[in-house]
């Protein structure tokens, strides 16, 4: 039998390989690293299988150089180390690390050779993979590849379109017998389709004994790309279940091959199915509708987006990048060009779609001045720029400056191509500039389409009647392109134009012989229907022998109008209900630690304005960079998707409703003006989006108190809880709004927490640099809602002052504790043990919520006050252990001010890292040598008088000692577990901890 020892060894590797997995699971790299120090100190990373689960920990949570460090001291390295640490390098693209360990590897296997063909797939580098493949076969003197190494190479054929080796690869799989299973199926499903070959994807997709939702989507992807319509159809009705790649493939193919309508069809479908869009879905539909010119469908699109769609969705320059296409096709400048400036990343082809559609709208100065800024950024024009360029000095008739742009493309290494001859050619032709013309063309690489070249240059002898260049024009497109119709019909109306009837006869004839006609023109009309249906579109093709008559279209539209009513799907809008509150299910609530919504209010934005649309994306990217979103925590971080508006209820409970129908109303305004002022005397803008976004931004502040009140029902620690919304809300008064706020928000949710969920005591603390008058205002005479305020003195408003306590009934219940300019830190720290836990204490809530200004910060703008990061970490783990000694930890905090993005981000950052009970990084973040001696003695003085006017003095600061008391047992249960592995190491079976003395010294409620 095994000794007790190597029992009790096997046993804590086992119990620490869970806690590695768990880490790996939810890229815990803070715990992994807590960990792996725990393994060094009981010398158990000497084990060669727990030091191979670090190893791959590291790698997954990108740390490459902490798993190289555990590779390196690794003493016995076996051949899963190796393939650990080459996979970890391959998947992030270090091939130069991953190459020389793999030449220092004494024997690798298939999984060696697998893991760098996987990375260089994954990474775009497709070529190499094959190649690397190619390398693997000849060193080996037999085949020497597995199912996972096929796949790979597949998904590399599929991409480069190879298609002379991927039946080379299907036959090896064939001749040494490996298993088709529905892995290595699905692959070549894609692959074939991805090389257009769809039949031969059918035939792998009909020998099939068992399908999944990939083999279905695969197959519709391989019709789709063909083009083939009816079969992509057959097969996506016949699959069960849907998901969005499916849809999305569908709808792709359709609005490619030109019918948008279906695709628009489609994706109501989708929506009505419940399938969530992703990005690429987006694109394709705002595709659709740029073809189609349907603006309104656009607008509602673009809407959609903003309200249910993800950060990430908001963030994609892909999305981005298709919705400033649309209004550039729609001739909405005004929206792209506002789209454009507010796209916090901007990747060539933005740059492209702004100049070429200022250029087709007739803005040719604008597109240059664009241009400029292009090259002042650094960004290397393409030959799409250049055509869009010369598209605007066409329609400007600016000849010079296109010949000027046309010569600089040489500087940038570039050749003009047909597209930009045609151009060029069509813009001498509207001067009549015909022989230089001509002369260019002659002049043109002979590898080039002279076809656009001579049909522009056949245009322009149309326009000024010169018909001995026009057939010799016609001549040379007959000689290039004899069955072109149109080129036929544009020489016979310039022989007609010139009374040469025999000539224009003559082409009409030729043009029945070869059986050649010229296709009919296709219109539309667009009808408002519904708020459901969007508009509906006609298509209507009129020839001179089928003319539809105008009385017969009212009639189709009638019918049309009655069939829609019928069968309307549910709008694209979302509308808010109070029986279906925005949270996900109990088991994702209780197992968060933090919940958070995003509200970032894209349309509501005025240019060099502190308050902009940049702040939330900016706290969005931090958090990603940071790796606090659900996408590398897992299930400790949820974010909620897909909020609903706060209803006019939820905004007329604390404000009046004239102001409220007025704001309303006060759009159709701000539509016309662009941008309009809402506050008499203030600051506060407003656009045509700002009404609904405001109402979205309060929905989704309520929607978190709607999760965190949930949660608390079902566990004792429930998640704290972030509404990430603008615009900001604490100085709109019941009456409007003021100081760049619309609605207030935390009032809002203050009234919903007691009207809804029955919390009848609310305390709101507000550590904004600017005094929450209007939150105060609202709640100035209720003795249910303590409002406590900690701000500079002198700031905006002008309000808070320290004499303020409410009235009536609510007297005592508002407390404001104005800051000298320069408080910081320990002027927080102080206020916070001294006011705000005595007041909590004494009112006893049953929710805290938080009025989260980062003006405060010493980099601030607006302020002169001297937090840091470390301040806010201390407010957030602060008020959250607080929550959870006073009120079952119902806990919400709400963004207000904050206008330096860096610190306004990293702030916020750290705020979640407290929630998580992560230590802080305020030492990476701060800079302590830009702080001065903070003015302590004055705020103790306001201390004092505070606690004089409110009776604070003689209060027993009981929360405090229990956090305290928290603290101390938790250390005493830490130095307990590190006693008892110690006395395991010396053989001691156990050790007892006496629980009641530490009770007894310090006594636990």
């Amino acid at each position: 039998m095994l000794s007790t020892r190597i029992v009790k060894t096997l046993d804590s590797i086992q119990r620490y390989s869970i806690f590695i997995t768990h880490c790996i699971e939810t890229k815990d790299l803070n715990s992994g690293e807590r960990l792996h120090s725990l393994l060094v100190k009981t010398a158990l990373n000497l084990d060669t299988f727990t030091s191979n689960r670090i190893i791959d920990m590291y790698s997954k949570c990108n740390s490459m150089e902490s798993a190289q460090k555990a590779f390196d001291d690794l003493p016995t390295k076996n051949t899963y180390s190796w393939n650990t640490i080459i996979a970890g390098y391959s998947q992030r693209g270090l091939f130069f690390e991953a190459y020389q360990l793999f030449d220092k590897m004494a024997s690798p296997n298939t999984v060696s050779y697998n893991s760098i063909i996987s990375g260089l797939n994954h990474n775009g580098f497709h070529k190499d993979s094959i190649s690397f493949f190619k390398h693997m076969q000849h060193i080996h003197t037999r085949l020497f590849f597995d199912e996972f190494t096929i796949v790979s190479v597949m998904g590399s054929c599929a991409c480069l379109g190879a298609l002379e080796f991927l039946p080379q690869l299907h036959w090896l799989v064939v001749v040494i017998g490996l298993e088709l299973n529905i892995v290595v199926s699905n692959a070549l499903i894609d692959a074939y389709g991805k090389c257009g070959l769809p039949d031969l994807s059918y035939q792998i997709f009909s020998q099939m004994l068992e399908r999944d939702v990939v083999t279905w989507t695969s197959m519709v992807g391989a019709y789709a790309r063909a083009s083939r319509l009816q079969d992509a159809c057959q097969v996506f009705y016949k699959m069960s279940p849907k998901n969005t790649i499916s849809w999305t493939s569908l709808i792709s193919c359709f609005a490619q091959n030109g019918r948008g309508n279906e695709a628009l069809d489609l994706f109501d479908q989708m929506q009505e199915e419940g399938i969530s869009p992703n990005g690429f879905t987006y694109v394709s539909v705002l595709g659709a509708c740029a073809d189609q010119a349907l603006i309104e469908k656009g607008k509602q699109l673009h809407n959609h987006i903003i309200r249910c769609g993800t950060m990430s969705d908001l963030l994609n320059v892909y999305i981005n990048n298709a919705l400033m296409n649309m209004y550039c096709k729609c001739g909405d400048m005004r929206s792209a060009r506002m789209l454009f400036d507010r796209m916090p990343r901007k990747d060539i082809i933005s740059w492209n779609s702004i100049i070429t559609g200022l250029a087709h709208n007739g803005h040719s100065l604008k597109s240059f001045e664009v241009f400029a800024k292009m090259r002042e950024a650094g960004v290397k024009p393409s030959l799409f720029t250049f055509l869009g360029l010369l598209s605007a000095c066409s329609h400007a008739g600016l000849i010079f400056e296109a010949l000027q742009i046309f010569d600089l493309m040489a500087e940038y290494g570039l050749k003009p191509g047909s597209e930009h001859y045609a151009v060029l050619i069509d813009l001498l032709g509207r001067k009549n500039r015909l022989e230089e013309a001509v002369d260019l063309i002659e002049r043109a690489p002979t590898q080039s389409n002279h076809v656009r070249m001579w049909g522009a240059l056949l245009g322009a002898c149309r326009v000024h009647g010169n018909k001995d260049l026009a057939s010799r024009s016609a001549g040379a497109l007959f000689e290039l392109k004899p069955c072109d119709a149109a080129r036929h019909v544009m020489l016979s109306n310039v022989y007609a134009a010139a009374n040469r009837w025999d000539d224009a006869h003559q082409v009409r004839r030729l043009m029945d012989e070869r059986g050649l006609k010229k296709e009919a023109a296709l219109s539309w009309i667009v009808l408002e229907l519904s708020r459901n249906m969007g508009c509906l579109v006609l298509h209507n093709f009129c020839t001179l022998k089928n003319v539809v008559k105008l009385d017969s279209c009212v009639t189709l539209v009638a019918q049309r109008y009655q069939k829609t009513k019928l069968i309307s799907g549910r709008p694209i809008s979302c509308a808010y209900s109070l029986e279906e509150p925005n949270i996900s299910s109990n088991m994702k609530l209780t197992q968060a630690r933090v919940i958070y919504s995003v509200a970032p209010a894209i349309g509501h934005n005025q240019e060099a304005h502190p308050e902009s649309n940049l702040r939330v994306p900016a706290i969005a990217n931090a958090l990603e960079k940071m790796e606090l979103t659900p996408k590398h925590r897992g299930s400790e971080v949820l974010e909620l998707k897909h909020c609903q508006p706060a209803t006019v209820e939820d905004i007329t409970s604390v404000h009046s409703r004239a102001y409220v129908s007025g704001l309303e109303k006060a759009m159709e305004q701000a539509s016309e003006q662009g941008i309009i002022f809402i506050e008499r005397s203030g600051p506060t803008y407003a656009t045509a989006s700002t009404f609904q976004e405001s109402l979205f931004a309060a929905g989704a502040g309520l929607a978190v108190v709607d999760s965190v009140v949930a949660a608390s029902r079902n566990c004792p620690n429930p998640p704290v809880g972030f509404a990430l919304i603008r615009p900001p809300g604490h100085h709109a008064i019941p009456q409007g709004p003021m100081g760049f706020c619309v609605f207030g928000n935390i009032a809002i949710a203050a009234r919903y927490a007691q009207r809804i969920h029955g919390l009848k005591r609310v305390f709101i603390i507000d550590f904004d640099v600017h005094h929450g008058n209007g939150t105060s205002d609202a709640f100035y005479e209720d003795p249910d809602i303590f409002f406590l305020s900690t701000h500079q003195d002198g700031s905006y408003p002008g309000t808070g002052k320290i004499d303020e306590i409410g009235c009536g009934r609510g007297e005592g219940t508002t407390l404001n504790l104005p800051l000298p300019g320069g408080s910081g830190d320990a002027a927080m720290r102080t206020v916070f043990d001294d006011i705000i836990v005595l007041c909590a204490e004494r009112f006893k809530p049953d929710i805290i919520l938080v009025s989260a200004g980062y003006d405060g910060h010493v980099l601030d703008p607006l302020a002169s006050l001297q937090f840091t990061t470390g301040t806010y970490y201390m407010l957030a783990d602060s008020i959250k252990q607080l929550a959870k000694h006073l009120c079952g930890g119902r806990c919400v905090f709400f963004l207000e001010g904050g206008y330096n993005l860096d610190s306004l981000s990293y702030s916020v950052v750290d705020s979640f890292r407290a929630f998580l009970g992560e230590p802080s990084l305020a030492p990476k973040f701060d800079n302590p040598s830009i702080l001065y001696e903070e003015p302590l003695s004055k705020v103790k003085q306001a201390i004092q008088r505070v606690k004089h006017i409110h009776s604070l003095a003689n209060c027993f600061d009981v929360t405090a000692a229990a956090v305290k008391e928290e603290s101390i047992v938790t250390i005493l249960c830490i130095a307990a577990v590190a006693a008892e592995e110690n006395l395991k190491k010396a053989s001691v079976n156990s050790i007892t901890l006496n629980v009641s003395t530490i009770s007894s010294v310090f006594p636990i409620r």
